[in-house]
């Protein structure tokens, strides 16, 4: 499982970047790619879940907050990607996934102003950072 995560990591901004373009050309109906646009946004969820789940395994000799932070970013991460994913298929709910994603990331934000978990993550920081911009920005626009 920690080798399926390590390529996770290693290609998820590409991942996401093919998520957004095969969105983006669903939206402008071009081509009927629907299921592959399903695929693709829940292999994406699914992989937050699971850096969520393992990172705390991972973490297991820190603080509860330290421990619990990538559970709780992996789990709003895969919320935004799945109310983003509901929101450009027009499926119900949508809205509301979208902005439980928002408030919890933008909360796990406030939570890297704390110095403990902004020593354990200062090398992933910057992936932090452009995750929850691009999920941020994208949930905002699709949620309005």
């Amino acid at each position: 499982m920690g080798i399926l995560l390590n390529q996770f990591n290693k290609f998820e901004f590409i991942i996401m970047l093919i998520w957004l373009a095969l969105m983006f050309v669903f939206s402008l109906d071009v081509a009927p790619i629907g299921p592959v646009v399903i695929a693709a946004g829940s292999a994406l969820s699914f992989g937050y879940l699971l850096q969520g789940r393992l990172g705390t395994m991972v973490l297991a000799e820190h603080t509860v907050l330290v421990r619990m932070f990538p559970s709780i970013f992996g789990n709003f991460s895969a919320i935004c990607v799945m109310g983003i994913l509901f929101k450009v298929m027009q499926w119900p709910g949508a809205s509301v996934m979208a902005n439980i994603g928002i408030i919890g990331m933008l909360i796990c934000s406030l939570a890297l102003f704390y110095t403990p978990i902004q020593n354990e993550f200062l090398p992933v920081m910057r992936k932090f950072l452009i995750r929850l911009a691009v999920l941020v920005g994208l949930s905002i626009y699709v949620a309005i």
